[in-house]
């Protein structure tokens, strides 16, 4: 809607994973490497976790569209499933067959192990992929365990990675899981963005999106978007965007801090009973990142798989006029209760006279 406004090609702050917005900072990194090494190594079990909105998702895009031929891989995305209809998800991803009328679980056992000797014999690699992990019940997980005695005795026949929410980490520490956390082999916690990947991250997908040259966002902007999201990828996309579509409304062509501050507290009031959020405060600038290594990471290849992601709520932007605040209506109370003190007095003196006898007004009201 805005991008002709701002000379984009594109959109630089759309939800979908394409892969040339990838930016991969130190974190991202240092989480792909985890997993690129877990599967090389066929360490069996790697668990990544990561709070809402730090690019878990993005990070298995990125590792199966890497994967070569000699690679299978099943990739579940809602785990919410029966015992049955997940099992039966699996093998649909690896070739099985599994028609639900006539499906049985020793079977699909039966034929997986069959599948992984296999891909075994022919040096080719086998791996589960489970996104939204932390929605697996405690017997889904059970079973998932029960899938990596599938193994040889050298080495494992399916790599199970699982990638979810910070609650993932609390059902691992149940008592009645720790066979499953003890067979986790590569574990790794994904963080949020700090200030200087905050701002690479911002230009590096406005770039992307055609804007090389002249900035959109001043730098004071950037300090407070990084305060508002906390450095959380989805959340930076969702307040740059709506803070260009509020720029492109008002006819603005750069985004300053307090459009910014206004962007999030109109984000925050759009959600029922919300507030106002409190003006952000800048943080400060970090120490810059030298070019090269600046350029290097955001010129790191991205990818993405065709994985269905969930839906992106839309996010209402509006103006609103500022009511006065506390301070301002006691001042408006003062002075109206002032205004009416003077006029009582003003009509006690017309009523009586200085010498003390009742007044021309008064002396007609008694008579």
């Amino acid at each position: 809607m805005y991008e002709a406004h701002f000379g984009l090609a594109e959109n630089p702050f759309g939800v979908n994973p394409d892969p040339r917005f990838l930016f991969m900072s130190e974190v991202h990194q240092e989480a792909l490497a985890h997993l690129i090494y877990g599967v090389r190594q066929r360490k069996g079990f790697i668990v990544i976790t990561g709070d809402v909105g730090t690019g878990k998702t993005t990070l298995l895009n990125r590792l199966l569209q890497g994967l070569d031929a000699r690679t299978r891989w099943a990739f579940c995305s809602n785990p919410k499933l029966a015992t049955d209809d997940f099992l039966r998800t699996i093998g649909r991803g690896l070739g099985l067959d599994t028609e639900p009328g006539g499906f049985s679980k020793a079977d699909f056992l039966f034929g997986l192990e069959s599948l992984l000797a296999g891909c075994l014999r022919k040096g080719e690699n086998v791996i589960l992929v489970v996104d939204e992990a932390q929605n697996l019940s405690t017997d889904l997980l059970e079973e998932v365990r029960l899938l990596s005695n599938l193994e040889t005795s050298a080495e494992k026949m399916l790599q199970i990675i699982l990638v979810g929410q910070q609650e993932l980490n609390d059902k691992l520490r149940c008592d009645e899981l720790r066979q499953l956390r003890q067979r986790v082999s590569i574990k790794y916690h994904l963080e949020p963005l700090g200030p200087e990947d905050t701002r690479r991250y911002v230009l590096h997908r406005l770039r992307v999106a055609g804007c090389a040259e002249r900035a959109l966002f001043s730098p004071e902007a950037i300090d407070v978007v990084y305060q508002a999201s906390g450095g959380f990828p989805r959340l930076i996309n969702s307040i740059c965007d709506n803070a260009l579509l509020a720029a492109y409304s008002s006819d603005r062509h750069l985004v300053d801090a307090p459009l910014v501050e206004e962007t999030v507290r109109d984000i925050d009031a759009s959600y029922p009973g919300g507030k106002p959020a409190p003006a952000a405060q800048p943080s400060p600038v970090a120490a810059p990142v030298p070019a090269a290594a600046a350029e290097a990471s955001l010129a790191a290849p991205g990818c993405a798989v065709p994985i269905p992601a969930a839906g992106a709520a839309t996010i209402a932007v509006g103006r609103r006029p500022l009511a006065p605040d506390a301070v301002g209506r006691g001042w408006l109370v003062a002075g109206a209760v002032a205004v009416l003190v003077l006029a009582l007095l003003a009509l006690v003196a017309l009523s009586y006279d200085l010498w003390g006898g009742p007044g021309p007004l008064l002396f007609r009201a008694i008579h």
